[in-house]
């Protein structure tokens, strides 16, 4: 299967990926839970790959970001659990 034009190899978006991760902490940028985590594009350009332009998020600020539309119920749901996750670690 061909790749998206701009899209890096499996293993080299691993390493850039894991690099992103450990320049964090394994904390997401925004809130600061631990793992799962994701990597966002602030510029929304997924074949712009430069470091500066990518940050660790959990799932839930991830999810924030995307929707733009932060008083959704689900968003905040999403939120208060990883909050509450993070108080009882």
């Amino acid at each position: 299967m061909p790749r998206r034009p701009g899209r890096l190899p499996s293993r080299q978006w691993e390493r850039l990926r894991r690099a992103i991760l450990d320049g964090a902490g394994w904390r997401c940028e925004r809130c600061g839970n631990g793992p799962p985590l994701e990597v966002h594009h602030r510029d929304r350009d997924r074949a712009n790959n430069d470091p500066a332009n990518l940050e660790a998020l959990c799932p839930g600020c991830h999810l924030a970001e995307h929707d733009r539309l932060r008083d959704r119920p689900k968003a905040r749901a999403w939120r208060a659990w990883a909050r509450e996750l993070t108080r009882s670690a």
